[in-house]
């Protein structure tokens, strides 16, 4: 079941992301940090202050910059026999990721499938959907024109897993 699948894979990244340490405050935007600031001076502000700032610590923030910072340089250096067109490259990675978080926010929120729309399709493998899909929801369209596919998404969660190693790895003195 192509949905299934991957819905596994973005839960994988979740687990991954949950386990890569990551400073809250970086999740934040820098207009969100100048609306808590402006929070925190105002009456009872830190009460508040802390309230708003755990709700902008969403769980679909954590899942894109856990991955991020995994992905380096040679993250990108890897084609496995893609056009270079259909690649990821650093200025559009995090909007894909964001994508495959919405789609499958999507398909567990409001049931909506997606089928075979993640998967490429030979000669077009591609890291990112390039399907323009029809009679879906205007949402589930949305979504899918800016989600990883299947295989770009498999190819950032094995990166990442990795590079989790081998921080494991150095962090043990091996």
């Amino acid at each position: 079941d192509p949905d299934m699948a991957y819905i596994s894979m973005v839960e994988s990244g979740e687990i991954l992301s949950n386990i890569i340490t990551i400073c809250t405050d970086d999740l934040l935007t820098k207009d969100e940090k100048e609306i808590l600031e402006e929070i925190k001076d105002l009456k009872d502000g830190e009460k508040k202050y802390k309230y708003i700032k755990s709700k902008f610590r969403q769980i679909s923030k954590r899942f894109v910059a856990g991955l991020m910072s995994t992905i380096d340089e040679n993250f990108y250096n890897s084609k496995k026999g893609i056009h270079e067109k259909y690649l990821f490259q650093k200025d559009n990675i995090e909007i894909f990721l964001k994508g495959s978080y919405n789609l499958r926010s999507l398909y567990v929120h409001e049931g909506g499938s997606f089928g075979r729309n993640t998967m490429p399709t030979f000669p077009f493998l591609s890291d990112y959907i390039s399907s323009h899909s029809t009679g879906h929801s205007p949402k589930m369209k949305k979504a899918l024109d800016k989600a990883a596919s299947f295989t770009g998404l498999e190819k950032i969660i094995q990166y990442s897993i990795f590079k989790n190693l081998v921080n494991l790895e150095n962090s043990l003195g091996y």
